[in-house]
């Protein structure tokens, strides 16, 4: 919670409570009725809200020429099962036996996607030391990956790539093109 947004409850409590007694008698040390704190309370979180502009995602499908695309979950494998190296580039697993191949998982464990319905896509990838994510949208033509970038700040240690499996569904017989877009996002430095 920031300063302001702090001051400005005291200074709505303080009010609330210096003019909840009337001047011909003593002034009583009891706290409003719950309704009255929360009446303050809200009125004085929806100035602080209303004085903040809302803060414009620059990674925001929609920003980015894409408002088409609807986004797509990332996949993630069964927490009993690992992946295997794959072969480079993105890669569609359409079967449980292609999924055997890619991720070791004990006896008995299954993918759990309905191969009928569904194909996995995967990928091996590497996070940029300077990478904060990757959204995936799909317009029905173009699937494409938005590459979130961000700013370091003052004093930030210095990261390190880190390695992932990126995966994600599409209906069974899927046939797309891919695409990747890259936005940083603003600098969030400070307390």
């Amino acid at each position: 919670m920031g300063r302001t947004h702090a001051r400005r409850i005291a200074v709505a409590l303080t009010t609330l409570l210096a003019c909840s007694s009337r001047p011909d008698e003593k002034p009583e040390r009891q706290p409003p009725p719950k309704d009255e704190l929360d009446a303050a309370l809200e009125a004085a979180t929806k100035v602080e809200t209303e004085a903040q502009p809302k803060a414009i995602d620059p990674c925001s499908p929609s920003l980015l020429g894409l408002s088409a695309a609807r986004p797509l979950k990332p996949w993630a494998a069964p927490t009993e099962c690992t992946g295997r190296s794959g072969p480079a580039g993105l890669g569609t697993i359409a079967s449980e036996a292609a999924f055997a191949k890619r991720f070791s998982c004990p006896r008995g464990v299954a993918s759990g996607i309905d191969f009928g319905k569904l194909q996995l896509m995967v990928e091996d990838r590497t996070l940029s030391p300077a990478g904060a994510g990757t959204i995936i949208v799909d317009d029905g033509a173009t699937v494409t990956f938005i590459e979130r970038m961000r700013s370091p700040c003052p004093g930030d240690p210095q990261p390190m790539p880190i390695g992932y499996t990126l995966g994600f569904l599409l209906p069974a017989g899927a046939d797309r093109k891919f695409a990747t877009r890259n936005c940083t996002m603003p600098p969030q430095c400070g307390p």
